[in-house]
């Protein structure tokens, strides 16, 4: 059944509420996302509706989707923290561009041993680059190791470090 678009169904606002409630419940579903993402979905797809899908509306579904815990910034940071991997510089900065705040990242932070997360994940990393940069020479294999570990967000000294090891 196709809907007629001047039907007023499209212009109700519990309808309007529901549908773009559950798109954001859909989009979550996928991974954990900051609160800063899903305003910003959902300020694209308000883009799309004409005007339709108003600002104060995308206030309540961010006040139900908070109430109801399917966002909370820290909770995400922990999420990122615990399954990038990535040196924590590098996180930090994927955090902060995702509208987490400093002291959320600090905090979420605090609660991980990320020195011995950061030296392990370090390790593991030379030891699987290691494999594909057997057919360089020595000299040539170490830059590129160092050059891999720095955009993985590795600060320079400790991979000086974990190489020397």
């Amino acid at each position: 059944m196709k809907r007629n678009p001047q039907s007023p169904l499209i212009n109700d606002p519990e309808l309007i509420f529901d549908r773009y409630y559950n798109l954001s419940l859909r989009y979550l579903s996928y991974r954990p996302r900051s609160e800063q993402e899903v305003y910003k979905y959902l300020l694209e797809k308000s883009k799309r509706t004409k005007g339709r899908l108003d600002e104060s509306t995308i206030a309540k579904i961010m006040q139900r989707l908070i109430e109801y815990k399917f966002i909370d910034d820290l909770a995400f940071t922990r999420f990122w923290i615990e399954h990038r991997k990535k040196g924590f510089r590098f996180i930090r900065i994927e955090l902060q561009q995702k509208g987490v705040s400093k002291d959320v990242i600090d905090q979420a932070a605090s609660e991980f041993d990320l020195e011995s997360k950061e030296n392990d994940l370090l390790k593991s990393l030379i030891f699987k680059k290691s494999r594909s940069l057997t057919r360089y020479p020595k000299e040539k294999a170490k830059e590129k190791m160092i050059a891999f570990l720095l955009r993985k967000g590795f600060d320079y000294d400790e991979v000086k470090k974990a190489l020397k090891d």
